[in-house]
């Protein structure tokens, strides 16, 4: 058995699992359309493509995981599976198949994965939770646009670009952090995240474009570049003598002199800054969280960035 035909498990309702021998290489256009009782499916590795319409109104699908073997999604593959929370991928063909999604919660991009396509999840409003791959080199044009419960995000060192508006109107945004590897920050990467107050910038980072923290009520900025960027129009909408910008110490007169951030209230960065790592939230009696303001946290929150054991950490 090589592959699923079309219309294989066509409105099959009262199905509810399928599982897929390790020979299959295709599953085949509506192959289970409309199976409504269905909650669990494993799609093999050795599965190649996923046909047309092949999952199409499967309302009781909770949690779908697609290897790195499926290179072609086919159209509305999974439309009407209403109840997806969960999608772990570790390919590179979903691009807005999962776009508008409002069940989709949480999503875990697979280290195979170099690219989060242009669109991928833009308009998934509850969808809270992303952990992305270490191997993500590029985050498309508005890949997450309006993802309005995304509180937090950490963007791997091996991701060079992040696309125009990628992360627009993502208004519950409190914390980005790494981003090491990106070389620029395009146009409105962040406009409208009102929730966003703090934002490290890499050190490799050469060029930032227009409007891209417009809307943002940003407190502390962390730019580790040696020498200051310039920066597009309208890049923030905030009195930036309020907002601190901590740089190296020995690069705080090059920012001072510079066009675009010589308003900020420019200090230097400590060693405990220069360093975050993303954790995952523990028992408070089991770690100690520190606020940036210094206050001990009982209950860390999600999104959020504490000092622990000296260094940032942002939970996740």
């Amino acid at each position: 058995m090589t592959s699923i035909g079309n219309f294989a498990f066509y409105s099959c309702e009262g199905l509810t699992s399928i599982e897929i021998p390790s020979s299959v290489t295709s599953i085949g256009d509506e192959a289970c359309w409309h199976c409504t009782g269905l909650t669990s499916i494993t799609i093999p590795r050795s599965v190649t493509s996923i046909g047309n319409g092949a999952f199409y109104g499967c309302t009781s699908l909770t949690s779908i995981e697609i290897p790195s073997s499926v290179t072609s999604i086919g159209y509305n593959a999974f439309i009407w599976c209403d109840n997806i929370e969960t999608l772990s991928y570790n390919t590179n063909t979903v691009a807005t198949i999962f776009a508008g999604k409002s069940s989709l919660k949480m999503v875990k991009i697979g280290d195979d994965v170099s690219q989060i396509a242009t669109s991928a999840f833009s308009g998934c409003t509850n969808l809270a939770s992303v952990n992305i791959g270490k191997s993500v080199e590029t985050i498309g044009d508005k890949a997450f646009q309006n993802c309005v419960s995304l509180n937090g995000i950490d963007i791997p060192k091996s991701a060079k670009s992040i696309g125009i508006s990628a992360f627009e109107g993502c208004t519950g945004l409190k914390s980005v952090i790494g981003g090491m590897g990106l070389t620029g920050i395009s146009r409105r990467t962040f406009y409208g995240c009102k929730s966003l107050t703090e934002i490290h910038i890499g050190s490799k980072v050469e060029k930032i474009g227009d409007e891209v923290f417009n809307g943002c009520m940003m407190l502390r900025v962390y730019n580790h570049a040696e020498f200051p960027q310039d920066c597009g129009t309208d890049v923030f909408s905030i009195v930036k003598s309020n907002c601190k910008l901590y740089v190296l110490e020995e690069s705080q007169d090059f920012y001072r002199a510079h066009k675009d951030w010589y308003e900020f209230n420019i200090l230097p960065m400590t060693a405990e800054m220069l360093d975050i790592t993303p954790v995952e939230a523990a028992t408070p009696s089991a770690k100690t969280y520190i606020d940036l303001t210094g206050k001990k946290v009982i209950t860390p929150q999600r999104g959020q960035v504490y000092l622990q054991d000296g260094k940032k950490a942002m939970i996740r």
